[in-house]
C-alpha cells in the first residue's frame, strides 16, 4: 500500500459531478459551486464523472479523439475541461494541499455510431447486434496504442491526479 511521506496511509474523499445531472444543469457555474461545496465539506478530490464530453443522444462513449478539444463539451464548458480542474485546485484540501483532480473515462467502450465505431471498426469486437455498445480489442496493438495515446494526452492536458476507468460493457 502506498504511503505518504510521514508514513501514514493516504485518505481519499471525492465528490462526483454531472453523471446524472440534467443537461441544463451542466455548466461551469454549477461545477464551481460543487467544487466549493466539496472543499467546505472537507473533501480532497474533485471528481469529474461522465458527461464531460460531447455526446449526441445519451451517453455516447467512443468519441475519444485527439486533440482532446474535439471531445470536450464546449457548450456546457466554454472555457474547456482543463479550466474546471484548474478551478478545483484553487481550493485547499484538508491536508493543506490543492484539491486533487479525478476524471472518469471509459476508453475501451464504444457506442454504435460513435466516431471510433465508424473510423476504427476493425479494432473493435463485433457484437451480435450492431446497435449494441462494444469494446476495443485491446489485444490488438493498434487499438492498445490508440488508447494509451488518448489516456496519456488526457492525463497530461488536465494534469490529473487520479484517472478512473470503468468497464461497463456487457
Amino acid at each position: 500500500m502506498p504511503r505518504l511521506a510521514d508514513g501514514s496511509l493516504p485518505h481519499f474523499l471525492a465528490t462526483e459531478s454531472y453523471d446524472r445531472w440534467r443537461p441544463t444543469q451542466r455548466n461551469e457555474s454549477n461545477v464551481h459551486w460543487v467544487q466549493e461545496l466539496a472543499a467546505q465539506g472537507g473533501l480532497d478530490t474533485w471528481w469529474m464523472d461522465a458527461n464531460w464530453f460531447r455526446n449526441a443522444g445519451g451517453l455516447r462513449v467512443g468519441n475519444w479523439r485527439l486533440p482532446l478539444s474535439l471531445v470536450e463539451d464546449t457548450h456546457a464548458f466554454p472555457h474547456g475541461v482543463r479550466a474546471l480542474f484548474d478551478n478545483a485546485r484553487k481550493f485547499t484540501a484538508v491536508d493543506g494541499k490543492p484539491m486533487r483532480a479525478l476524471m472518469w473515462t471509459e476508453p475501451e467502450r464504444v457506442s454504435a455510431n460513435s466516431w471510433i465505431h465508424h473510423r476504427y471498426s476493425e479494432l473493435l469486437f463485433q457484437p451480435d447486434d450492431p446497435t449494441e455498445t462494444t469494446v476495443m480489442d485491446l489485444g490488438n496493438r493498434q487499438a492498445m496504442r490508440y488508447i494509451i495515446e488518448w489516456v496519456s494526452a488526457a492525463i497530461a492536458k488536465y494534469k490529473l491526479d487520479v484517472w478512473r476507468v470503468d468497464f461497463n460493457a456487457r
